[in-house]
């Protein structure tokens, strides 16, 4: 099960053999879900060190700090002790039942072998017989404050050894979301993958390896994104 900005997902794979038990567990999920709060206590714990070990790593600061610098603190929020005392089972619980609780939302995809007939049964008999409020929600885009034009941020961190790090993006294009379009942009990225280690790491000896992102939305907004970032030498 997975939450995003945009959508909730209920994925699942199984053999042929198993899947009247998916069906009926995708039912559970719904209708009786089970929370452990020995599980959330581990989770949590988990968390707590994961934080205390990127308090120490240059690399999270340093992605923490350039998303702070794009997008701001109200769209970033950084992962610290004080953020995860404030996480309880019973706040999971209140976003779980409201994101799955009306199975009319969402849309079935059966992929697979089993057959249209067994399908559209199984189908009928376990997420049919769920309770739906067809509730109509509404998108609410919120947008990322990309800062417009050239900016430039310096970010002073201290580190164990001496090392800089340079990132780059290039926010907010506007593009239809089409097969070649996302074909162009991801060339794009590779194309200034090949070009960029070529000069700033074998030409210049400037870094070890230079990483080339990018991405694209159809969501409420369309765009798309490339991203380089790479480390060096302070000087």
């Amino acid at each position: 099960l997975q939450v995003h900005n945009d959508r909730e997902e209920i994925n699942a794979l199984c053999p042929y053999k198993g899947i009247v038990p998916l069906f009926q567990l995708i039912y559970a999920s719904f209708n009786q879900p089970t929370f452990y709060n020995d599980k959330f206590i581990d989770a949590k714990r988990d968390l707590r060190n994961q934080i205390e070990i990127n308090e120490q790593n240059y690399k999270a600061k340093f992605i923490d700090s350039i998303s702070v610098a794009v997008l701001g603190n109200e769209r970033h929020v950084c992962k610290d002790k004080a953020m995860l005392e404030l996480l309880s089972l019973e706040q999971i619980k209140e976003i779980y039942t409201n994101r799955f609780s009306d199975v009319s939302n969402f849309t079935v995809y059966i992929v697979g072998g089993i057959g249209k007939h067994k399908a559209k049964q199984l189908t009928r008999r376990y997420l049919g017989s769920l309770k739906s409020t067809y509730s109509n929600e509404k998108y609410i885009r919120l947008e990322s404050k990309f800062p417009s034009g050239y900016n430039q941020r310096i970010i002073e961190l201290e580190m164990a050894e001496p090392k800089a790090g340079n990132y780059y993006a290039i926010n907010n294009v506007n593009i239809e979301h089409t097969i070649a379009n996302n074909m162009c942009v991801s060339i794009l990225q590779n194309y200034l993958q090949g070009k960029l280690n070529k000069v700033l790491r074998e030409v210049m000896n400037g870094t070890y390896a230079v990483n080339v992102g990018s991405s694209t939305s159809h969501t409420a907004r369309k765009y798309a994104r490339v991203e380089v970032n790479y480390e060096c030498d302070p000087e």
